[in-house]
């Protein structure tokens, strides 16, 4: 029989006019038969694989902090080991066989990304740029902390919307500009046709100016990335 019990968190601070104020939250959580196949199925569906990834992430900081763990990448790789061994479907002896549920797809590719930041491997960093980095994977919430481990990359074309690749070679292409969004930086590729309009001032000929208006919509989102950062800092 499933049985539900309760977290409260209470926290207590000091506003600046100098009351002490109290919130309180409480949250109700279901305990499920992992040993049935509902249950399990249960566990399954409400795993999520971003915040998950985040958690983990902040767990390794703490590892790499407190308990001077230098093999973070192992135990990352164990994580994800046991994660796959609990959770994917496999015939015995036939590897394309193996398959990770819908809500795990991306979680071993966060894995990738997150073992190769600058997060875990800190050689080339000096000790305040590690800190400075970690202590932005932990102040950040989930999304921004997905855009620090697995950097997103937007591809701009003539005449079609922004859209979304992945961080492959293949989307160099040279009609293109891509811009790539650290959360600490921001990366513009341009295009060898594009790089062309632009030296060429192709912008300046009426009958062009679609061009211009495309050249300058990275630029745009990059100037509102900045504001965006400054705004944190």
């Amino acid at each position: 029989m499933n049985t539900v019990s309760y977290i409260q968190y209470i926290t207590t601070y000091r506003d600046s006019i100098g009351y002490d104020i109290s919130r309180t939250t409480t949250l109700a959580i279901q305990y499920i038969n992992s040993e049935s196949n509902l249950g399990w199925n249960v566990i399954k569906q409400g795993f999520d694989e971003e915040a998950a990834i985040a958690i983990l992430a902040r767990v390794g900081m703490y590892k790499a902090e407190n308990d001077y763990d230098y093999k973070m990448v192992n135990w990352l790789d164990r994580s994800l080991i046991k994660l796959c061994s609990r959770y994917a479907s496999y015939m015995m002896y036939q590897p394309q066989s193996w398959k990770l549920p819908t809500e795990f797809k991306y979680f071993p590719q966060f894995i990738f990304y997150l073992r190769r930041s600058q997060f875990v491997r800190t050689f080339g960093y000096s000790p305040d740029e590690t800190a400075y980095y970690r202590y932005w994977l932990c102040r950040s919430n989930c999304i921004d902390t997905l855009t620090m481990i697995q950097p997103t990359l937007m591809k701009y074309q003539v005449g079609m919307k922004p859209i979304p690749v992945s961080l492959d070679i293949s989307a160099c292409e040279k009609d293109v500009v891509l811009l790539l969004d650290t959360f600490f930086h921001v990366v513009k590729w341009t295009g060898e046709n594009v790089a062309f309009w632009r030296d060429d001032k192709l912008r300046d000929d009426g009958e062009w100016l679609h061009l211009g208006e495309f050249l300058d919509k990275a630029e745009v989102i990059i100037e509102l990335f900045c504001e965006t950062f400054k705004y944190f800092l």
